[in-house]
């Protein structure tokens, strides 16, 4: 088999196995969210078949968090300080490629905040209707309780010469009732507070899965770039396996990351397939710049340089905003999601250590 067939090959396998390993978390979310529904009495799997698959969603979260954490810092910074020195006619001085990161993190810094405005300002008109229902609820409240005073002022005026026991029993029937009234109002603004309070949280947490997948796929998009310019098919199939072990990884917990915090199948299908066919596409890349002349791949090689930097900024933002903070606030079996985060870190690392072996 010759070098240009090998790497057809392996772009093929690659989007078939980055498909099924995506759609495997896709698969096991919604048996638990069939599950979960009460509705549905012919349940598929029974109570502790449902906690232990809730329970492993919850480790494989946390393995994909070792996983990113490993990638970022072992993989995607190197790669980029790497690609920069090897683009660099003379050696200077200054950290170029540390800069480009930086901008890659402040500006998902930067993107978060202004779709945060976008979505507070987007929420203002309905925080407002939600006070405008609450204000003329509270009307109601009130004027039904002048209602319901003025009536028993009627009966207490009638009962003045009778029996005081039943006249302080009114009274009392009067106070109970204002103040369940009240109290049921104040129940009405936290929990609006509450609910709007989540929807804003969702929404960040969509718009951060959003870029970590935008940065995972450029990077996606660079791998399959070092395979397709790869010249020996020993190289190409030693690349495919440990781009594989790695990418099938990144692959599974970022979909199962996107179906617990948006419960959209479609939009994880659409996510899952923009990660699938990144990698194939930048092997196919790789092959166009084979043939083509070394000043026209000296410039796409600065192009994918500076994404690449751009996107280890991303996905270093994503890990430490996102990921470990959501791993250190959860409260149940700490020791377990410990041990899983260092198992996703140590299979990148020693992936890397066969890389510097070969």
């Amino acid at each position: 088999m010759d070098v240009i067939t090998t790497k057809i090959l392996v772009a093929m396998l690659f989007g078939v196995i980055r498909f099924v390993l995506g759609v495997l978390p896709i698969k096991a979310y919604f048996i638990s969210k069939t599950k979960a529904d009460k509705d549905n009495l012919k349940s598929v799997i029974d109570d502790q078949k449902y906690a232990t698959l809730r329970f492993m969603m919850s480790l494989a979260q946390s393995f994909g968090t070792g996983v990113l954490f490993a990638t970022c810092f072992l993989r995607m910074i190197p790669e980029a300080q790497q690609m920069l020195q090897l683009l660099e006619s003379e050696k200077t001085f200054y950290p170029v490629s540390q800069l480009i990161i930086s901008l890659g993190f402040f500006g998902t810094y930067f993107i978060e905040d202004i779709l945060q405005w976008f979505i507070l300002r987007e929420n203002k008109g309905t925080s407002v209707d939600t006070k405008n229902e609450n204000i003329s609820s509270k009307k109601a409240i009130s004027s039904s309780n002048r209602e319901y005073l003025n009536d028993n002022r009627k009966i207490i005026d009638k009962e003045k010469n009778g029996d005081d026991v039943s006249v302080k029993t009114i009274i009392d029937n009067m106070d109970k009732e204002v103040q369940t009234e009240n109290e049921s109002s104040v129940v009405l603004d936290s929990s609006c507070k509450v609910v709007f309070k989540q929807s804003l949280e969702t929404e960040l947490q969509i718009s951060r899965n959003l870029i970590m997948v935008v940065a995972l796929s450029v990077d996606a998009v660079w791998e399959g770039i070092l395979i397709g310019l790869q010249t020996s098919v020993s190289s190409i199939w030693y690349l495919f396996g440990a781009v594989s072990v790695h990418s099938a990884s990144i692959v599974f917990c970022v979909t199962l990351e996107v179906l617990l915090v948006e419960s959209n199948g479609r939009i994880a299908t659409m996510q899952l397939l923009l990660l699938t066919g990144t990698t194939t596409f930048g092997i196919l890349l790789g092959i166009i710049l084979c043939s083509e002349s070394k000043e026209e791949v000296v410039i796409k090689s600065w192009t994918i340089m500076v994404f690449e930097g751009f996107s280890s900024g991303a996905v270093l933002y994503v890990t430490f905003f996102e990921a470990l903070q959501r791993e250190k606030t959860r409260q149940c079996k700490r020791a377990l999601q410990a041990l899983c985060i260092i198992t996703g870190f140590t299979l990148i690392a020693l992936l890397e250590c066969l890389k510097l072996k070969d």
